[in-house]
């Protein structure tokens, strides 16, 4: 019968094996070698990327590096799952994960997109126009979701107010502005 002896190794480097069997059978003696060598590849380095943020409707290109074969989860938002550089448009926030192969190893990392709303600026004054001195305007906010708002009422003053009320120290037809925006990202203006 056949007698099957196991070794197993674990080189840091790639290491040349030597493997050499003896027989005896008789008055014959018999030996035989073969040789192997493992290869230690170095394990690749995923990187993804840095964390951004777009704006809903927008798209942007990712750069992934580390290896030479790619698998970006979820596929969801992506031109291509299996590629370093996918143009990713996901419609609400995503956290994409990268996985990197080179040879027989893998390594990951991950990728956050973070997508905020576009917001439409839009606001009404009352009174308007403004007739009297020291006249009182109150300005209500009347677009789409926004957390910041800059207006500028024409008259060298500004607030981040959302529903600000405006003295004017003159009677007088005055251009408002406002810009709002989501967290400070995609903003709109409205000008009136």
């Amino acid at each position: 019968g056949a007698i099957a002896y196991y070794n197993t190794v674990s080189p840091l480097v790639s290491t040349k094996y030597k493997l050499t069997a003896t027989a005896s059978a008789g008055i014959c003696i018999g030996e035989v070698s073969d040789s192997v060598t493992v290869v230690v590849s170095p394990k690749p380095l995923a990187d993804a990327g840095k964390d951004t943020s777009i704006c809903f409707g927008e798209s942007i290109q990712l750069a992934a590096g580390g290896g030479s074969e790619f698998d970006w989860t979820p596929s969801v938002g992506l031109s291509n799952d299996s590629i370093p550089n996918p143009v990713a448009s996901p419609v609400v926030s995503t956290q994409y994960k990268l996985t990197v192969n080179e040879h027989t190893c893998s390594a990951s990392d991950v990728l956050s997109i973070t997508v905020f709303s576009v917001v439409d600026a839009n606001f009404s004054a009352d009174p308007n126009p403004v007739n009297e001195t020291d006249q009182a305007v109150q300005f209500t906010y009347t677009g789409s979701a926004a957390t910041v708002w800059l207006w500028d009422f024409g008259d060298g003053t500004t607030s981040p107010d959302q529903n600000p009320l405006h003295t004017y120290k003159a009677p007088g037809k005055y251009t408002v502005s406002l810009t709002a925006s989501d967290s400070g990202k995609c903003p709109d203006t409205e000008i009136k």
